[in-house]
């Protein structure tokens, strides 16, 4: 009788681990759906600084697409099939610059795609509508609770009810400037 309670047991755990372990990989597959869901672009000229927040990025689990300038950015999102997540960008590149890539979106469709401007042109950063601005170097922290708060489900640009909602609401969970 002592060995069937064991082997009962035994055989009643071993079924709690596979239901266990089948919980675990269906959360793990959710988790990677949402995240190939909408890519976050980057766009930075500086191949070191672009791969540096690409790794980074990546590692949170976000899907990420580099360009290295605002040109191949509009490129994409000419014969892409959903809106970006989110896009982080430098001000100052050749061939269009964030600035222009900026205008771009406010006079499309993807007016509603929110923006990080990851820039050492603070200068001029109090006049950039629309987008959040953190200046290089960031704190990888920093940039991470930012992409993380503009990108969560809750604030998601197709659930936004006005544009640039989701920008103001989560300004001060980023710890960033917003002007706008």
């Amino acid at each position: 009788m002592k060995k069937k309670k064991k082997k009962d047991r035994r055989r009643s755990r071993l079924a709690d681990l596979e239901h266990e372990g089948r919980e675990e990989a269906e959360c793990g597959r959710r988790r990677r759906a949402e995240a190939a869901r909408a890519p976050v672009l980057i766009v930075d000229d500086d191949a070191d600084h672009r791969e540096t927040v690409r790794a980074l990025l990546e590692a949170a689990g976000h899907v990420v697409v580099v360009f290295p300038n605002g040109a191949e950015v509009l490129g994409y999102l000419a014969s892409a099939s959903e809106l970006p997540a989110l896009i982080v960008t430098d001000l100052e590149m050749p061939v269009l610059s964030g600035w222009e890539l900026m205008a771009f979106l406010e006079r499309t469709a993807f007016i509603d795609v929110p923006v990080v401007v990851l820039s050492a042109c603070s200068r001029r950063a109090p006049r950039i509508e629309r987008a959040h601005f953190l200046p290089k170097p960031v704190a990888p922290d920093r940039l991470l609770s930012c992409v993380e708060a503009l990108t969560s489900p809750r604030n998601s640009h197709a659930q936004t009810d006005a544009p640039g909602a989701s920008l103001q609401a989560h300004a001060a969970t980023c710890g960033l400037i917003f002007a706008g």
